[in-house]
């Protein structure tokens, strides 16, 4: 089974999905440079419902973001390419599906799948969305 998904597939995923009464819960990231917390955090997401999605930033609003957030380097991110995060992400067991957007933020990916669910990482804040 190919868990990575293209925006039309994930919306019509959702809906077969709701179909069958599933809670949807969402996660979203660049997740360049995976490391341990990452895999916890995924775990502790996929633990909230019974369908795990991951939306992962594009190489090309990871770059957009870092130059927003002033980062120096932000032209030689991300460090690994997007197909390669979207790979890594699907290889986890508590990862259902996973989904590349375009966006600076994760707010039309939300707006898209309407999880029942969003986890966001402690270090997000309580202002986060």
């Amino acid at each position: 089974m190919n868990k990575i998904k293209t925006k039309e597939e994930i919306k019509e995923l959702v809906e077969e999905l709701r179909n069958k009464s599933k809670t949807i819960v969402t996660i979203n990231g660049s997740f360049d440079m995976m490391h341990v917390g990452h895999i916890k955090l995924l775990q502790e997401a996929k633990q909230q419902g019974d369908v795990l999605i991951v939306g992962v930033n594009s190489d090309e609003s990871v770059r957009a973001w870092k130059k927003h957030m002033d980062y120096k380097d932000w032209a030689l991110r991300p460090l690994i390419q997007q197909q390669y995060r979207a790979e890594m992400l699907a290889a986890l067991e508590c990862v259902d599906y996973v989904t590349i957007y375009g966006e600076p933020d994760c707010l039309k990916f939300i707006e898209d799948i309407k999880p029942n669910i969003h986890v966001n990482g402690e270090d997000y804040g309580h202002d986060c969305i």
